[in-house]
């Protein structure tokens, strides 16, 4: 109930005067076929996105795109701890499931420790630290399968090997939704098609197979098509037909419920925004910048956005932002690195100057800087730190976690224990197959 509540009320903020009323998406056209469009890559401005001085992004689909201009507001980044915690207990559980990431590889399931010891930057272990004495601050994950002179080998329990297909057991029955979420995704892109080597890296975040390609894709073809190209990297996923029931927002659904006069409308009407601890100081530009970006009329994210062609800046602001909001949606678990969305370029309108976007609205985003890359937060999805609706996936994930923090006392099997702290790198720089 209180995760509705909150989400009806960033509804609110995104429908402008609240009574502005569900603006269905318009410009949107049903079709069979996916029209050829021209590679974003080759038009004018700089090649990542973020430069080309205003040339705007020409050719995606037969207009000039010009991505949102804001005045500068003196936005400074505000450090929350709830938000932040999150990721500091995820860096302990990344290493593991990194490390079971490499015990699946093998055709045992099994590995020895010193192969392990070769792959110390991938699972972000820094130093030398005994890789012996870290597997056994986890009983309840790793176990030795063989110990001697010349040969330690290892690999996961019964229990936590148990966990782990049915964590593959649950992505193999909710194909349907991993099929609704790409169809989503592509739907979400100005040209209706996505790099399928970048589409690979959100994988995990969306919670679709990570064969999707191979496996998944070849099996729909009444809703994809894979552009090839001479550069493998370059190749593209398409969408083949347009369903007008995926193009409706989580922020539209929840405007429904408001103009349906639901027994939670009036108490909604009364909200203005999420309450945005002390730390931050909006200065007076930006509290009328977000005063005049709340009184603007919903944009859904589906909307073409060829048909914002002459819109205000704020109008175009409107449509990045909702359809950052709907992809976070999408994610598992309502957060996501940030540089996975600003290697996208110019495939939504929210990659242009992401950062900027983020701190402009941070009533719907949060940005933490643990670890070496800025992951975004979607406000509303979390209260106190903990996330609201967790999916399937993640239930099982925590079930996992829970094993991991069952261990024995590693006092006892060591009186030289090091601070565990100390252990964990927490390092980004690899993407792992899992969550």
């Amino acid at each position: 109930m209180a995760a509705m509540r909150t989400r009806i009320a960033i509804a609110a903020a995104f429908s402008g005067q609240y009574m502005h009323g569900v603006q269905m998406t318009q410009g949107l056209k049903t079709f069979d076929s996916a029209p050829i469009l021209p590679d974003s890559r080759g038009s004018s401005g700089g090649g990542d996105g973020s430069s080309g001085g205003g040339d705007g992004k020409k050719g995606l689909l037969g207009f000039d795109f010009q991505p949102p201009k804001r005045p500068d507001i003196g936005i400074a980044r505000v450090k929350e701890p709830l938000f932040d915690n999150v990721l500091e207990k995820e860096k302990q559980i990344r290493i593991i499931f990194r490390i079971r990431e490499l015990l699946m590889r093998r055709p045992l399931r099994a590995m020895e420790i010193v192969d392990l010891a070769g792959k110390r930057r991938f699972i972000g272990l820094r130093g030398d630290k005994n890789l012996s004495k870290f597997l056994r601050r986890y009983p309840g994950i790793f176990e030795v399968l063989k110990e001697g002179p010349h040969s330690r080998a290892f690999g996961l329990t019964e229990q936590a090997e148990r966990l782990y297909d049915e964590e593959v057991r649950l992505k193999q029955e909710m194909e349907d939704r991993s099929v609704g979420v790409l169809r989503k995704l592509l739907m979400l892109s100005i040209r209706r098609r996505l790099p399928l080597a970048l589409l690979g890296q959100l994988a995990n975040d969306l919670g679709i197979p990570n064969n999707f390609e191979s496996d998944l894709v070849p099996r729909y073809p009444q809703f994809f098509r894979v552009e090839e190209a001479a550069d493998a990297s370059r190749r593209l996923l398409a969408l083949v037909s347009w369903d007008p029931s995926l193009a409706v927002s989580f922020a539209q659904k929840d405007l429904q419920e408001i103009e349906s006069g639901g027994p939670m409308s009036e108490r909604v009407k009364r909200v203005k925004m999420l309450h945005l601890p002390k730390a931050y100081k909006l200065s007076t530009k930006h509290k009328v910048m977000l005063y005049k970006f709340r009184k603007e009329p919903f944009v859904s994210p589906y909307q073409d956005v060829s048909t914002l062609g002459d819109a205000s800046p704020i109008r175009l602001e409107k449509h990045a932002v909702t359809g950052l909001h709907e992809l976070l949606n999408l994610t598992l678990e309502k957060r996501i690195l940030v540089d996975r969305l600003t290697n996208f370029t110019k495939d939504f309108t929210f990659s242009y100057k992401i950062r900027n976007l983020l701190f402009k609205h941070p009533h719907t985003f949060y940005v933490s800087a643990i670890g070496n890359r800025d992951t975004i937060f979607l406000r509303e999805a979390y209260k106190g730190g903990k996330l609201l609706e967790k999916h399937p996936l993640i239930l099982a994930k925590d079930q996992f976690v829970h094993l991991m923090e069952s261990r024995r006392d590693i006092c006892k099997l060591d009186e030289e224990s090091d601070d565990e702290g100390s252990y964990y790198e927490g390092s980004d720089d690899e993407d792992s197959d899992f969550n």
